[in-house]
């Protein structure tokens, strides 16, 4: 499943599933000439956040998360504190977690 795939199967998740609305995508162009399509939309406390749609292979690095950081915000004119990665297991099954940007006090 290519990049677009995976974010449409993480989107109509977040719609059916989760009941965000308002979901669009984001393409952002990469160094090697692929795009990578980032969700946006609102959860159900109406909040905006953006999702990262992976597969469970897809390796990630704290370098390439950096970058994506840069590149949305650079994109969006925004400055982001975290993102959501939505992971597309094998068995189609899909899971969400945070990242944050930098290291993040949690007793504030």
């Amino acid at each position: 499943m290519n990049n677009l795939g995976i974010a449409n199967k993480v989107r109509l998740h977040l719609i059916y599933s989760n009941q965000w609305k308002n979901i669009t995508s984001i393409e952002l162009q990469n160094s090697n000439n692929t795009i990578t399509y980032i969700l946006h939309g609102e959860n159900t406390n109406n909040v905006k956040e953006y999702v990262l749609a992976i597969n469970k292979t897809h390796k990630v690095t704290v370098e390439n998360m950096d970058k994506l950081f840069k590149k949305i915000e650079s994109n969006q004119g925004i400055e982001l504190e975290k993102i959501l990665m939505g992971i597309i297991d094998t068995d189609g099954s899909i899971l969400f977690y945070y990242v944050h940007k930098g290291v993040k006090n949690f007793s504030d």
